[in-house]
């Protein structure tokens, strides 16, 4: 397997990110892991490149799989384990999807190349080392990826200087959810809410939240996207709303991976974030398998406002 150390990005010096770092300073910080190889040739289940990184205070970690992958016949899973959460050694059609759709791997059947995304989001405890991992699981030999890199940044309690103590970070600043069984029926014409996940938080906080699976229909087309508190029930009534949320939409006629991921600012109190799909009129036979939606919010110092969340918008 490919491997890499982790690189920390950063317009400073190395030695002095690490010297803050040490001092428990530093409150955020990217990391990025890349193959020693354009190519990674998979067969069966295989690691690929790794970051490591001690940490020193309660902290969360976003994590970002990019690449593009293909087989030449069968499937392929592509996720990230957080400090071997997720091992990744067995097909999880067949597994309990708790445990394994909710980490939101990847999966195709494609034999042409094509792009792979996937995503995490964990608590790392104080005083512990975060390991992050690519893992692979093909069905037949002969699967790779090519150009991939994985992209992370570790978010450090040390960003929340002016909040009490019950705003520090810890695991219930994840959220996610799975639905009951592998494959998921759309509805067509109609909003479908796949699975929910509500969190908490006494102050307000800015929501970062993904999805992931693969989808098909036979005809016509279909949105993903992710709904907070119910603001996108048909997005593709209005070109406004389907940019806002960032939507996924696909016409794919066969299964390709299928995923989005949004911000937003919201006021303190309980928020429900809902794993959505709206097929259009003329779609048929839609369907989402092997999926999950994951996230995080981060308690703001008050100060914080919905600035701090934005978009670009063009004309055109």
């Amino acid at each position: 397997a490919a491997t890499a150390s982790a690189q920390i990005a950063t317009d400073s010096s190395l030695a002095n990110v690490i010297a803050n770092i040490s001092s428990n300073k530093v409150t955020s910080y990217p990391l990025l892991c890349i193959p020693g190889a354009w190519s990674t040739g998979i067969s069966g289940a295989v690691g690929g490149c790794t970051i490591t990184q001690y940490v020193t205070a309660p902290s969360i970690v976003i994590a970002m799989f990019d690449g593009h992958c293909q087989v030449a016949s069968g499937w392929l899973y592509t996720g990230i384990s957080v400090n071997g959460d997720f091992p990744l050694t067995s097909d999880i059609s067949t597994s309990p999807m708790a445990s394994s759709a909710g980490y939101a791997p990847s999966h195709t059947y494609s034999t042409v190349w094509e792009n792979t995304r996937t995503a995490r989001a964990a608590y790392v405890a104080p005083f512990t080392t975060l390991t992050l991992q690519v893992k692979w699981l093909s069905s037949a030999s002969g699967a790779g990826c090519n150009g991939y890199s994985v992209k992370a940044m570790v978010i450090s309690d040390n960003a929340l200087p002016t909040l009490p103590n019950q705003a520090r970070f810890r695991a219930g600043n994840i959220f996610g959810c799975t639905y009951a069984s592998w494959s998921y029926s759309i509805t067509v014409a109609q909003n479908n809410i796949a699975c929910t996940a509500s969190f908490t938080s006494p102050y307000n906080m800015i929501s970062w939240s993904f999805f992931g699976g693969h989808e098909l229909q036979t005809a016509g087309s279909n949105y993903g996207f992710i709904s907070i508190d119910g603001d996108a029930v048909a997005p593709m009534a209005d070109y406004t709303t389907v940019n806002s949320v960032s939507s996924s939409y696909t016409g794919a006629s066969s299964w390709e991976g299928f995923n989005s991921g949004r911000l937003k600012y919201l006021a303190a109190g309980t928020h429900t974030a809902a794993l959505s799909f709206y097929p259009p009129t003329g779609a048929t036979a839609v369907a989402f398998n092997g999926g999950g939606l994951l996230g995080l919010y981060i308690p703001t110092d008050p100060s914080v406002g919905a600035g701090q969340v934005f978009r670009a918008s063009a004309n055109t």
